[in-house]
């Protein structure tokens, strides 16, 4: 989808201890959902970064397009609830459904310097 529509996507750099409680495929499936949103709203990039601070994980997925309406902002994680592009209304209530069930949460905001970021916080493993 990234080079259909010649946007680029880039991580920053991760520690190699990062670690979160969670399930494998609900990360996947939330991830794959907030990368598919943001490719189809950015104007040229995407970046995914990783952090960890107080125990927990935050995964954030930032776009470089027009934001997300104030308007839009409250009921972005309902379920059928489409926005202006939206397709079909259920990417990120799956993200929100699959970040609750593994004791975590999504929130949603627009970036100073324009664009959208949608950040998933997970309980970080413990260290061996």
């Amino acid at each position: 989808l990234a080079l259909q529509k010649g946007v680029e996507c880039s991580t920053a750099s991760l520690p190699e201890t990062l670690a979160i409680l969670g399930n494998e495929e609900l990360l996947e499936r939330a991830l794959e959902n907030l990368l598919t949103n943001a490719i189809r709203y950015a104007r040229t990039s995407v970046f995914v970064e990783a952090r960890a601070e107080n125990g927990r994980v935050s995964i954030s997925v930032s776009d470089d397009g027009p934001g997300i309406s104030e308007a839009d902002m409250p009921r972005l994680f309902e379920r059928c609830y489409k926005g202006s592009g939206g397709n079909f209304g259920l990417g990120l209530a799956i993200a929100r459904s699959a970040a609750r069930a593994m004791g975590g949460d999504i929130a949603a905001a627009n970036r100073p310097q324009g664009g959208a970021v949608f950040t998933i916080t997970l309980e970080a493993a413990p260290s061996p």
